[in-house]
Formats: structure tokens, C-alpha cells, sequence
């Protein structure tokens, strides 16, 4: 029985890395009304507890949480160690690490640049990396890792933040690619800008979604075998368009 009990919990069990940015915890609260079983990590561990009593209160088989710093190397490799040394296995883990910083800032603070880059680039590939090594030892799984259409192509408007998550784009097909032929699969989830104040209809981007839209995409798209989901779907076509346009309009255009 124990065994089988075991079994169960690693089909449904998420690893969550950066759990309590605004679409991971958003994701995590979907998946906890299904009664999956979480593993929750960041840097702020009052954050995570929050988030782990708010999951086992929305239905969540359990919710354990551990510290972890993207930024370090070394604590994502004792991390990742520890979980090998325990034996435990997850069906799914979830990437959302980033921080946004704009053109004037970076341009301003070359550090903060380099920040971005260790964050958005750098920390999420990483772990993806290991992540692939967890799912193949255990039983296969998929792994999520969130980027942004900001990746699509290099714009005027944000074309700092943007180039971290082509970078991340780009690491992430070549990822999916080495792991063909295997029982992982990795998806790359580009959500639109995510406003928290949509629902109350006070975003001021007329382009963005609430977190719970897309957290509700991100679960619906999982074990189909996607490997780029749009969110909203009608961001493909819109980056498809900007693809197509010539550079010279964009710049005019400062999108």
C-alpha cells in the first residue's frame, strides 16, 4: 500500500521554482483544486509557507516547501542533489523565475542588466537542466518553464527584457530537442503582459490578461505534449504579424 501510495503522490506531485511569482502561485492554485501534491521553492521561505497553507487549503494532496536561490549555482546544484539523495520524483516542475527591468534602467545600471540576464537567462536555464536530469531518473514528466512574447523579436520598447527570453527561447528548443525520443517533454509557456488589476478592469495595458487566465491555459495545455503555448492563444498570430513587419516600422512604430 505504501508503495503504491507513493506511486500516486510522485503522478500528481509539481515541483514549483520561484512558486510565489504571480502566475506560478496562480498555476499552483489551479492545480491545487485537482489535489495535486506540491514541492515549492524560492528565496523567501514566509512566502512560501503562505503559499503552501493556501494550497492545502484549496485542496492540495500536501505542500512542502524548501529554500532556493536561482541566482547561486551552488544552491541550485544542492538542491537538485538533495532531492536525488531522498529519491523523490515529481510528474511535472514548473520554471518561473524572472524579473523585469526596463530599457532606461538598464541602459542606466549595466549591473542590473546582468541581473536580468542571471535571472531570466541563466538561473531558468539552469534549472530546466536539472530539472530534465530529475525527470529522467524518476518516471518522465514535463517541464514548464515561463517566458514572455517579449522573446519573439528584439523591439524598441523592450528590447533588453526581450533579448533574456530569446535567449531562454532559444535554450529551451535546443533542450526539448536533446530530449527526443525520451518521456520528457518541455514546454515553453509565453504568457502576454499579465496585469494583476485586469479583473478589475484598471490594467492600463489594454493588451494584458489576469494571471488566473493563464494559469488556466498553462494546465489545460499539460500532457497534450505542447511545446510553445501562447497566452492567450491569439498572441501567436500577434507575434507572428510583428515577426513579419519590417524593422524600419518598428522603429517607428516604438513597439
Amino acid at each position: 500500500m505504501e508503495n503504491t501510495s507513493a506511486r500516486q503522490q510522485e503522478a500528481s506531485r509539481a515541483l514549483i521554482i520561484g512558486a510565489y511569482s504571480v502566475i506560478a502561485s496562480a498555476i499552483a492554485r489551479e492545480l491545487a483544486l485537482r489535489g495535486w501534491h506540491f514541492l515549492l521553492a524560492g528565496r523567501d521561505p514566509e512566502k512560501l509557507q503562505v503559499l503552501a497553507e493556501d494550497l492545502c487549503a484549496r485542496g492540495a494532496g500536501d505542500a512542502n516547501f524548501e529554500t532556493l536561490d536561482v541566482l547561486k549555482e551552488s544552491s541550485v546544484d544542492a538542491f537538485f542533489d538533495r532531492l536525488a539523495e531522498r529519491n523523490v520524483h515529481c510528474k511535472l516542475v514548473i520554471v518561473a523565475v524572472g524579473v523585469t527591468v526596463s530599457n532606461k534602467d538598464c541602459s542606466r545600471d549595466v549591473h542590473r542588466f546582468r541581473q536580468m540576464v542571471e535571472t531570466n537567462f541563466s538561473g531558468n536555464a539552469h534549472c530546466a537542466l536539472r530539472s530534465a536530469d530529475l525527470l529522467l531518473k524518476g518516471n518522465g514528466g514535463e517541464i514548464m518553464v515561463i517566458s514572455s512574447v517579449s522573446g519573439d523579436r528584439g523591439r524598441p520598447r523592450n528590447f533588453f527584457y526581450g533579448s533574456t527570453k530569446a535567449g531562454l527561447n532559444a535554450f529551451l528548443e535546443g533542450l526539448r530537442l536533446s530530449l527526443a525520443g525520451t518521456r520528457v517533454n518541455v514546454m515553453n509557456l509565453k504568457p502576454g503582459p499579465v496585469g494583476a488589476r485586469v479583473r478589475a478592469g484598471m490594467s492600463r495595458d489594454l493588451f494584458s490578461t489576469s494571471p488566473e487566465l493563464v494559469a488556466r491555459i498553462a494546465v489545460s495545455a499539460l500532457g497534450k505534449g505542447r511545446h510553445r503555448v501562447y497566452a492567450p492563444a491569439w498572441w501567436r498570430y500577434a507575434m507572428g504579424l510583428v515577426r513579419l513587419l519590417p524593422g524600419s516600422l518598428l522603429a517607428k512604430l516604438g513597439i
